[in-house]
């Protein structure tokens, strides 16, 4: 399962850009902030279409529930790759 967070304005971007190149992949979006109850089952693959601001909310919520972090590549909020690695648990 991938999972793209996103922001609401970016639904249609997504639609268009990313997930074609999922389409052999099951998927799901999912708006940012996402809710409280919000956690990808294990194995899950979540996918952060953010820009600066929320990235930077995004990064400490998926150390909370452990999740790996990877590449970040440019959205049009964020025209900077950014390159992260494994987030520690504490």
């Amino acid at each position: 399962m991938y999972y793209i967070l996103h922001q609401t304005a970016d639904i249609e971007t997504v639609k268009k850009n990313v997930l074609p190149l999922l389409s052999k992949c099951e998927t799901r979006t999912v708006e940012f902030p996402f809710p409280d109850d919000f956690n990808a089952e294990e194995g899950a693959t979540v996918i952060a279409y953010l820009n600066d601001e929320d990235l930077r909310g995004f990064l400490p919520l998926a150390g909370e529930r452990h999740w790996l972090s990877g590449e970040y590549y440019p959205t049009p909020g964020t025209p900077i790759p950014l390159k992260v690695w494994e987030l520690p648990a504490n």
